[in-house]
């Protein structure tokens, strides 16, 4: 069992020392790559006099750790995962097997990826697409993938100073190698045209993360600093912002696709290059309710009333929920305040980058216990809002916005691309009854990373392009993922009606059947 591989345990003693463990015990898992931002975060939500329970700590790696929450829910697996990766759709599958239906899912805040120089160096701004053209082991070269034989920066772009290609990253079992992978490498190989031919997400990821030996070394985190201080010239590191201002001078950033690696530029621009460190926890609405502010009861949030409309009946009676589950229920309404996760919380002491005050309000609303299932309501949303948006389709893809434009905007057709459709046909007609379809054709699977990205460009978009069309557009494409999230089943093509009803239509097929 993974369980046991997580905390040194051996499968056939698994489920009898779950049977064993203390029920005053609160377990937790943190991945590696984060430490000194989740030691902060333990310090922080188990000083003393906030948790009646005592908490016992493991570490493994990201996948390990979220993997260990949801096949083990019921041999004494984690209470709480700290992670730097977002959980995959294949590991959510697993805890819905498991009885962990909707875990709760807190963003605790954004960890940026750097890549350093030495103060001076001539190499002062990179894309993601030169460092992928630098770094894998096989390049796109007219219509065939070749071995890489670049020497040189400038081999790669003869704007690039001529000096030795040297990078330096983290260990494969560090999460921030995860996260370059995932964050850089995946976006550099989304330029290459003959790349994104290949449809399979998992050989399309494996073409463009495998890495050449001769140019690249793996430092452990804590040489990182001294090795890239000690390098030649021309060395790129993979460091965290903190440890860059920490040099004290003597490492500068990289200007990343034209962002430069200062904090304030990175926060308020375009925050392409981070990833977001995670806080994973069972559901359990009644004890959300209980840790709420003001104690137990829906009404602590406005729900009374909600709960009395849809179930026609009071809201359920209060009891105290089970130690654990309270205890859980506490970490997870600090781990969600800005005393935790704010711009002076220790989280960002420890060099983490806050969400904003919107995202982080967002959030908090999103996690508040639900009184009731609202399937028919949530049916009822849905339909409006996708009658009303593709009223807007044609307009929404062919007008610029209207709205105030701003770093990071995207548009129907580009958000779309990244979904891994292609618009494949423009069918209108003139008459009586004027009509208007627009139809996309699914090209390539989405791998973890591309939905990574999805959803950056999304959260990106909805502050560059603020108008209502722009959001519809955004409610389109997060419609179509979420269909197309389905186990066995995938979205092949979307059509999109204008006139003379507006429609979206989605032809859901096996998986595998659209090839």
């Amino acid at each position: 069992m993974l369980l046991a591989a997580a905390v040194g345990l051996k499968p056939a003693a698994a489920q009898e020392a779950a049977a064993q463990l203390p029920q005053n015990v609160l377990r937790i898992i943190q991945a590696d790559g984060a430490r000194p931002i989740f030691d902060s975060l333990i310090a922080a939500i188990t000083a003393p006099g906030r948790l009646a329970l005592r908490p016992e700590i493991k570490t493994a790696s990201p996948q390990a750790a979220l993997q260990a929450f949801c096949e083990n829910a019921k041999e004494g697996g984690p209470d709480i995962v700290l992670t730097t990766q977002r959980m995959s759709a294949a590991v959510a599958a697993d805890c819905e097997a498991n009885g962990i239906k909707d875990p709760v899912a807190v963003e605790l805040g954004r960890n940026p990826l750097v890549l350093a120089v030495r103060s001076g160096s001539a190499l002062a701004r990179l894309s993601s697409q030169q460092v992928y053209l630098a770094l894998a082991r096989d390049v796109p070269y007219k219509e065939e993938f070749h071995r890489n034989v670049a020497i040189r920066w400038s081999d790669i772009d003869r704007s690039l100073p001529p000096l030795d290609i040297r990078f330096q990253l983290p260990p494969r079992a560090d999460g921030s190698r995860a996260a370059f992978d995932m964050v850089v490498l995946a976006a550099g190989c989304r330029g290459e045209k003959l790349a994104m031919q290949i449809a399979a997400a998992a050989e399309r990821m494996t073409r463009c993360t495998a890495l050449r030996a001769d140019r690249v070394r793996e430092i452990p985190r804590d040489q990182a600093v001294r090795a890239l201080l000690d390098g030649p010239e021309g060395t790129v590191g993979v460091l965290s912002l903190r440890e860059v201002e920490q040099s004290e001078g003597g490492l500068v950033g990289v200007e990343l696709d034209g962002v430069p690696a200062e904090r304030g530029e990175i926060g308020h621009a375009v925050l392409d290059h981070a990833h977001s460190v995670w806080l994973y926890a069972r559901r359990n609405d009644a004890a959300l309710s209980a840790a709420a502010p003001g104690g137990f009861g829906l009404s602590q949030f406005g729900l009374h009333s909600f709960a009395q409309g849809y179930m026609g009946q009071d809201a359920p009676s209060e009891t105290a929920p089970p130690p654990t589950d309270a205890a859980v229920a506490q970490i997870i309404e600090l781990a969600q305040s800005d005393a935790i996760i704010g711009p002076a919380g220790p989280l960002a002491q420890a060099g983490m980058m806050p969400l904003p005050d919107d995202e982080r309000a967002a959030q908090r609303a999103a996690l508040a216990p639900r009184p009731a299932t609202y399937g028919i309501a949530w049916a009822m949303d849905w339909t409006y809002s996708i009658a009303y948006g593709a009223w807007y389709v044609l307009e929404t893809t062919f007008q610029r916005n209207r709205g105030a434009m701003g770093p990071g905007a995207s548009d129907l057709s580009g958000l779309m691309d990244l979904a891994g459709y292609k618009l494949k046909e423009f069918q209108s007609s003139i008459g009586i009854v004027p009509g208007a379809t627009m139809t996309f054709g699914i090209a390539r699977e989405m791998s973890e990373a591309d939905r990574d990205a999805l959803d950056r460009a999304l959260r990106l978009d909805s502050r560059a392009r603020t108008d209502a069309v722009s959001a519809i557009q955004r409610r389109v494409v997060r419609t179509v993922l979420d269909v197309g999230q389905t186990e066995g089943y995938v979205v092949s093509t979307v059509e999109l009606t204008v006139f003379p009803l507006p429609e979206i239509r989605l032809v859901v097929s096996a998986a595998g059947a659209e090839k």
